[in-house]
């Protein structure tokens, strides 16, 4: 089972009311946003990690 941790972030206030802004858009919250995102980075890392030992090995 996975778990949650909470983290604290410091933005500047001008740049966190532009990301309010686009999580309403998208339907979400500031949280939700970040999560998705950085759940896109991991996977986009792991493919590129995947394809880079899939390289080396031939």
């Amino acid at each position: 089972m996975n778990k949650t941790q909470n983290i604290t972030l410091s933005l500047l206030k001008d740049l966190l009311q532009k990301i309010k802004h686009i999580a309403i858009n998208k339907q979400t919250s500031v949280s939700g946003l970040l999560t998705k995102t950085l759940e896109e980075i991991v996977k986009k890392d792991d493919l590129y990690e995947k394809a880079r030992l899939h390289i080396l090995t031939y």
